[in-house]
């Protein structure tokens, strides 16, 4: 096991000269132990560094050296390490775990940031002056700040407000309500009665029946089956929080549905509650309610009963 630095918080020591103390705290599972021989006189708040070597108490005692055993650093060290896999859990909720950045015209935003969500607020700004650049060959703006992809096609009897950015090849079905800060992306499909409002598609997603998707990302290749929706506001109207299985992140905003990683699948008539996300390659079964972070290549099958795909 390699050196750890061990905070001795809130602990008092008698004071001692150079060396004249050892702590020794039981390692879990093993047959040996941590000991510290504490470098310098003892604070109220020590740093001490600890190496495992085997506990023999004879050897101490014939040296005239106190020993202390200090089970409180153990507890502090098992957290530690907890915090270490904590760290690793979160970082399955980040842009780098979750997206595909070549796949979406988002990537000069989305690669700046650490979490999807927080995209959210700046994706309006972004359309607007990303349509700026866009080329005339490709695109045309057929309205203020609505830029449509010469290729896409657009069927009768559908809204578009901008800012909005509607991708090559593309598919705008009839009844499909886009209110706007939508930035879609290439060979999409945006269904009848579907409705887009601050949100980033990458491309080939598909929310081709009766969708509502608000406040959402969502990644290369995911699909939403017919009729399943983002709840994108908390019924006590209180900040949303990303809540995995060991941590909890306060996104600081009041509206956000889920993020989609890549090649997700949501059944049909699911509801992702607000700070729903969904990891890469994962599925959700039909008219699932769904809260909180389903991990990578899983398929949620109800609350507590999420499996891992066979490979």
């Amino acid at each position: 096991m390699s050196h750890h630095r061990w905070y001795c918080m809130a602990v008092r020591f008698r004071a001692g000269q150079k060396g004249s103390y050892v702590v020794v705290i039981p390692v879990p599972k093993c047959q040996s132990s941590i000991v510290g021989i504490i470098s310098s006189e003892c604070p109220e708040k020590g740093v001490v560094h600890f190496g495992k070597i085997q506990y023999n108490r004879a050897y101490y005692e014939q040296k005239g050296i106190r020993i202390t055993f200090f089970l409180k650093v153990k507890w502090i060290w098992e957290k530690e390490q907890s915090d270490e896999g904590k760290n690793d859990m979160q970082k399955q909720v980040t842009i780098r775990e979750l997206y595909t950045l070549e796949e979406t015209l988002a990537k000069p935003l989305l690669e700046g940031l650490t979490y999807p969500w927080e995209a959210l607020p700046k994706i309006g700004d972004f359309i607007k002056e990303l349509g700026k650049t866009l080329p005339a060959d490709l695109y045309e703006e057929r309205e203020e700040n609505v830029w449509i992809a010469k290729s896409a096609k657009i069927y009768p009897n559908n809204y578009i407000a901008g800012p909005c950015i509607i991708g090559e090849r593309t598919e705008v079905r009839p009844g499909a309500f886009i209110r706007g800060n939508a930035l879609v992306g290439n060979d999409c499909v945006v269904g009848n009665s579907t409705e887009l409002k601050n949100v980033i598609l990458f491309n080939h997603v598909q929310v081709p029946h009766y969708n509502y998707v608000g406040d959402s990302v969502l990644g290369f290749y995911s699909h939403m089956g017919a009729g399943s929706i983002t709840s994108n506001v908390k019924a006590d109207k209180t900040l949303v929080h990303v809540k995995g299985e060991d941590y909890d992140l306060d996104t600081g905003l009041k509206k956000f549905g889920a993020m989609l990683g890549d090649h997700v699948e949501i059944g049909c008539n699911s509801v992702l509650n607000p700070g729903t996300v969904v990891c890469e390659d994962s599925n959700v079964y039909p008219v699932s309610m769904v809260r909180g972070v389903v991990p990578a290549h899983s398929i949620y099958k109800a609350k507590g009963n999420i499996v891992r795909k066979r490979a």
